[in-house]
C-alpha cells in the first residue's frame, strides 16, 4: 500500500483526554461561573428603588402648624412628611409608596390629632390630594392644643 492509501486513526495519537489538574479544575469554573450569573441576577432585583407617588398635597385649614406622618396599611414604619403650617397647604415630591393603603397621623404642639387611613383608588380619584379633616382639629382642641393665629 503507498503511504496515500494507508488508513490512518482519526485522532491525534498526541492528544489525551484530560486527566489530573485539567479535569480537576473544570468543575470548580463552572460552578463559579453559575454561582457568579446567579449573584448577579438577584442583585439586579434588589437594587431596585421603591415605587414613588411623584407629589401629595396636603391642605391644613386649621389654627395648627400640623406634623404629618404616613405609613402603610400595615404599619410597618412611619415615614415623616414635615410639617404643614398654619392655613397653608403643602405639597411634598417623590414619596414613598405606601401600598393600597395609607395612613395619615397629624400631631400638633406634641398632641395626638388622630390618622385618616385612605385607600389608594381614593387617594388617585382625589388627584393625591388631602384636607385634615375636621375630627382631627377636634381632637387635637380636646387635648389642649392652642391655635398658632
Amino acid at each position: 500500500m503507498s503511504p496515500r492509501t494507508t488508513p490512518r486513526q482519526a485522532r491525534d495519537e498526541h492528544a489525551s483526554p484530560p486527566t489530573g489538574l485539567r479535569r480537576y479544575f473544570r468543575f470548580p469554573i463552572i460552578a463559579t461561573i453559575v454561582v457568579v450569573a446567579v449573584l448577579m441576577v438577584a442583585s439586579l432585583e434588589l437594587l431596585n428603588e421603591p415605587n414613588h407617588v411623584s407629589r401629595v398635597t396636603i391642605a391644613n385649614p386649621s389654627e395648627y402648624a400640623l406634623d404629618v406622618a404616613v405609613t402603610s396599611g400595615g404599619r410597618h414604619g412611619w415615614l415623616a412628611l414635615s410639617g404643614v403650617p398654619v392655613g397653608a397647604t403643602r405639597d411634598f415630591h417623590d414619596v414613598l409608596d405606601q401600598g393600597n393603603t395609607w395612613v395619615f397621623s397629624f400631631r400638633a404642639q406634641g398632641r395626638d390629632g388622630g390618622e385618616l387611613s385612605m385607600s389608594r383608588a381614593d387617594l388617585e380619584a382625589s388627584g393625591w390630594n388631602i384636607t385634615v379633616p375636621a375630627q382631627v382639629l377636634d381632637r387635637l382642641r380636646a387635648a389642649g392644643a392652642q391655635g398658632n393665629r
